[in-house]
């Protein structure tokens, strides 16, 4: 007496069947199963391309742009996990540039769509790609592979402070909808010249989505987003601060100060990107003197007339404890490891501590400060150039 023996579980994506004798049964049954488990096959992925995700002006060569690669799993009904390889047609190797783990324990479903975007490509060059899926058992799907070629004519120019050519692309299939939205390259035209936007925000419906990579003009989603309503908000380099009242230069400082009524000396100064960042020692003062204490005076420098435009406004958290509030424009130089080191994290220098005179009454002390200026109009006193916005819904 025989029969057939089929073992079918939900990780299990090909049925084996046996031809067993009542005699061995278990024996054959376990051998079945495990054939089974052998011989699951996971279907390989589809992969989607959108290359018109980037730009020229924002990468660190000037001669890479962005695309966006969805992979979809042809069957998400179980947990998968992807990996996603790329290489130049000319090269031999791939490199891995993403691996997705399967979902976990109260991990976000992917829902069979994983999105990779970066400024990866050059301009002219050819890419061969290639994505896998994989189980928790080890299982491998087989490679879904493609190419990309990025040109040089679907590279826009720039749109002047608008953003404009706004694209709702689908992707994926209808069972796992896609959408890539993107929108031309911005720059900022003034009296400056122009400027290119380097970063971009997405809201969707009023909420921020993650950060995506610089440079690239294009946010990819899963659905058809019907009915939804999107943000983009561009950023880039501010234009210089050309106020009078502007302070760019070291030897500009002390004459500053002095105009305030503050005698101060320039102990250390440099430019370091567009910040004006110094270490400033005032003079001796004494509680109960008369003398204006130094964190006062900086502070009442904020409204002085005319203002010092790149003296700038509110505070940050301190790099090192985040329950500590320093301003954007200075910071005393304390005993301590924490405020004798830049706290904006800029610079190496160290900043001396305060020096303390107990010989005379009342007491006196010189203090050292940190005193930052932003040399881009960005601050109160000058006009900037960024965000760019623009409002659309689908």
């Amino acid at each position: 007496m025989s029969f057939t023996v089929s073992e079918i579980t939900s990780d299990m994506k090909l049925k084996k069947s046996s031809h067993c004798f009542f005699s061995t049964y278990l024996v054959c049954f376990f051998a079945s199963s495990l054939l089974a488990q052998d011989q699951e096959v996971i279907s390989k992925p589809k992969i989607h391309l959108n290359s018109r995700s980037g730009n020229t002006t924002a990468t660190s060569d000037n001669a890479a742009v962005g695309a966006s690669i969805v992979i979809e799993a042809i069957e998400s009904d179980y947990d998968l996990g992807a990996r996603l390889e790329i290489k130049p047609k000319d090269v031999e190797h791939y490199d891995v540039v993403a691996s997705y783990a399967p979902d976990g324990v109260g991990d976000e479903v992917n829902n069979g769509i994983w999105t990779y975007t970066a400024n990866y490509f050059e301009v002219g060059k050819e890419y061969d790609i290639r994505a896998k899926l994989f189980s928790r058992s080890g299982i491998e799907s087989e490679y879904a592979e493609a190419s990309l070629k990025m040109e040089p004519a679907g590279i826009l120019p720039c749109s002047e402070n608008e953003i404009v050519d706004i694209e709702f692309e689908n992707l994926g299939s209808e069972k796992n909808p896609v959408t890539a939205l993107s929108w031309r390259p911005v720059c900022a035209r003034g009296s400056w010249g122009l400027l290119s936007a380097t970063s971009y925000q997405i809201y969707k419906n009023g909420v921020l989505m993650p950060e995506i990579e610089p440079g690239n003009t294009a946010y990819v989603f899963e659905g058809t987003l019907e009915g939804d309503s999107f943000e983009i908000k561009a950023y880039g380099e501010e234009p210089p601060n050309t106020n009078p009242g502007a302070i760019t230069t070291c030897p500009q400082i002390k004459p500053a100060f002095a105009t305030r009524g503050a005698n101060v000396e320039v102990i250390r100064c440099e430019r370091v990107g567009n910040w004006l960042r110094s270490i400033v020692k005032f003079a001796p003062w004494a509680s109960g003197s008369g003398v204006t204490h130094p964190t006062g005076w900086l502070s009442m420098s904020y409204n002085a007339n005319p203002p010092w435009y790149n003296y700038p406004l509110g505070f940050i958290a301190h790099p090192t404890n985040q329950s500590w509030q320093i301003a954007n424009a200075y910071a005393l130089c304390a005993s301590n490891e924490n405020t004798n080191t830049d706290p904006w994290q800029a610079v190496s220098w160290n900043c001396p501590d305060p020096e303390i005179n107990s010989a005379v009454y009342p007491i006196t002390q010189s203090n050292y400060y940190w005193v930052n200026f932003d040399l881009t109009s960005s601050t109160s006193g000058g006009n900037s150039a960024w965000p760019i916005t623009k409002t659309v819904s689908r």
